[in-house]
């Protein structure tokens, strides 16, 4: 039996319009990765840890579509380069583009509208702006249209029906529950043609794609019958997010062909068609624009320059990002790297505790937490952070490079040479990581801390250890004075400065430190021979009663506000009578978040 199909000449002329589309929406996808996401490029390259090795192999062949995931993990590991990842990210996308125009045409649907066959790849683009963009799930999206010209191919043919079944099992194995739109389009298919045997090439296809996933499950891949069909689709719950435009995009797929051969009979002239591409096109394009997260590559940049100690850098780059857990957190470790925490932390805006030391919540906050631990020389914390860190990726992948290396890193520090051998093994089997570091650790920068081996039972109580062990560590002095005073407790914050401050060497009381002793005699109703202990400046004295006059007319107008936040905004006073969370519980801080 034989099927009605394009011909040659006209498939090349809509191939031809599809590629000049799909080219210059390759251009824009390049210029907008390439120099607005650089850094999140360079995250997700560090957010795995590709190993030329059998069982690395091994452990993605068992599970469904395993083999487009291990070849996404690949060309992951070039996202070193930023410029590599942008040019990968470019391919998938044209690819899309052309199998996705490929099947339309297959389908004899839009012969027209060419940029319909963009619409997939477009939707998926804002996709990349998130760290654990996973670029396998998007080539085995690929794969199933491949599969799916496949099916086409074959069902011409005496036993189609046989064929059809087994293609379909081979490619579950590849596009995992993406085999669902491979049969989809084939069903749209024979509705089409309505050809001898159509029937029965559905029941095949139909058949292995509910059969396949429920057999495979019990014999060959160790995964749940529910996760066996959604595997490598928008409802995995193996990724990070179900993102809207994901969602939109794997159903348009199949949804698309659907109105397509609704309105195939519509006769439009060749204005209107171009109209419809600039529409479709310009309103896709649009909503990636204004779903653009600059704050997410801003907070990236800024874990990066972190890593290199490019403190300085971190500082400019928190200015333009939006207040947020991740953000005060690596600027005010920016500001105690470079001795301003006690003199500037609120020249910015803070958010409590959540800000200033992070729950070991998921990858990411596990990461972060071991950032400041680093600084501070708890060996056994960075550990307990990158275990943490590893354990609750919520991928395919079993290690990442970064918490990999930290692990190397403490392992130096610490003089442990088998452990530290053990990663270097790991890391010699990557392509891009294989010295690790040097043999002699000169290259860690990791302090041994003494209070290393002391049972940590809270945020604080990390820094008190320390303290207790070395009355002379500024780092966690400054951090343990930030978290009593973000917390608003004055007497422990006091406490802390009375034990610690003396032998620590400031030439003068740092600003905030003083803004909180006056605020402290003020709360206590203490006399001015509190002073003779504590030389507070004058200067700071006068501002301090200059908010305490205004304090009481601030409810009643806003313009006393509006001049208090203008000259006393820099101020600790500020943030204890106008907080932007509520921190009467600090634990609760980061759910409590006004902006």
């Amino acid at each position: 039996m034989s099927f009605k199909l394009n011909t040659i000449a006209e498939n090349n002329r809509l191939l031809s319009k599809t590629g000049i589309i799909s080219f210059l929406l390759l251009a824009f996808a390049f210029c907008r990765y390439f120099f607005l996401y650089r850094y999140t490029i360079l995250m997700q390259e560090q957010s795995q840890m590709f190993m030329f090795t059998r069982s690395y192999l091994l452990h993605y062949l068992h599970q469904p579509g395993g083999i487009a995931v291990w070849a996404g993990a690949f060309l992951t590991q070039f996202f070193i380069y930023p410029a590599a990842g942008v040019c990968i990210y470019s391919l998938v996308f044209f690819a899309l583009c052309y199998e996705y125009r490929k099947t339309q045409i297959r389908l004899s649907v839009f012969g027209k509208p060419s940029s319909v066959a963009c619409i997939p790849a477009l939707l998926i683009l804002p996709l990349i702006t998130g760290v654990q963009f996973d670029i396998g799930t998007e080539l085995s999206l690929v794969a199933a249209l491949v599969f799916f010209r496949l099916l086409t191919a074959v069902a011409k043919y005496r036993y189609a029906p046989v064929m059809i079944f087994f293609i379909s099992v081979a490619g579950y194995t590849v596009t995992a529950g993406n085999v669902a739109l491979t049969a989809a389009l084939f069903l749209i298919f024979c509705l089409q043609h309505r050809q001898k045997h159509c029937l029965l090439q559905a029941a095949a296809v139909i058949a292995a794609w509910l059969a396949a996933p429920f057999v495979f499950s019990y014999t060959v891949y160790p995964v749940s019958i529910d996760m066996a069909y959604r595997l490598c689709t928008p409802w995995d719950k193996m990724q990070a997010n179900v993102s809207v435009f994901r969602t939109v995009s794997w159903l348009s797929v199949a949804l698309l062909p659907l109105a397509g051969m609704a309105v195939k009979k519509v006769r439009v002239n060749r204005t209107t068609v171009w109209a419809a591409d600039i529409t479709v096109i310009a309103a896709i394009l649009l909503s990636i624009i204004i779903s653009s997260r600059p704050d997410t590559e801003r907070i990236m940049q800024m874990v990066h320059e972190s890593g290199k100690g490019n403190w300085t850098k971190v500082l400019s780059v928190s200015k333009k990002t939006a207040t947020g857990p991740f953000q005060c957190f690596y600027l005010n470790l920016a500001l105690q790297q470079t001795g301003s925490l006690p003199d500037s932390m609120f020249h910015y805006k803070q958010i409590g505790v959540s800000g200033l030391m992070m729950d070991l919540r998921d990858y990411f906050h596990c990461y972060a937490a071991g950032d400041l631990f680093c600084r501070l020389g708890l060996i056994n914390e960075i550990r307990r952070c990158s275990y943490e860190s590893l354990v609750s990726r919520n991928n395919y992948r079993e290690y990442d490079i970064r918490n990999i290396k930290r692990l190397l890193e403490c392992a130096v520090a610490a003089g442990d040479s088998l452990l530290a051998g053990k990663y270097r093994y790991l890391m010699s089997k990557t392509l891009f990581y294989k010295d690790g570091l040097s043999p002699d650790g000169r290259e860690h920068s990791i302090p041994v801390t003494a209070a290393d081996n002391v049972l940590l039972e809270g945020k604080a109580s990390a820094l008190e250890a320390i303290l207790r062990a070395n009355h002379l560590h500024r780092p966690a002095f400054e951090y343990l004075m930030a978290y009593r005073m973000l917390e608003r407790d004055y007497d422990r914050a006091k406490e802390c400065f009375d034990t610690y401050y003396a032998g620590l060497g400031y030439p003068s009381i740092p600003a905030h430190y003083a803004e909180l002793l006056v605020l402290y005699k003020s709360v206590n109703k203490l006399d001015d021979s509190f002073y003779d202990t504590y030389p507070v400046s004058g200067a700071v004295r006068e501002r301090f009663d200059m908010v305490d006059v205004l304090m009481p007319h601030v409810l009643a107008d806003k313009n006393v506000y509006r001049m208090m936040e203008q000259q006393f905004g820099d101020t600790y006073w500020f943030y204890v009578a106008f907080p932007l969370v509520d921190i009467s519980h600090t634990n609760e801080d980061e759910k409590k978040l006004l902006y």
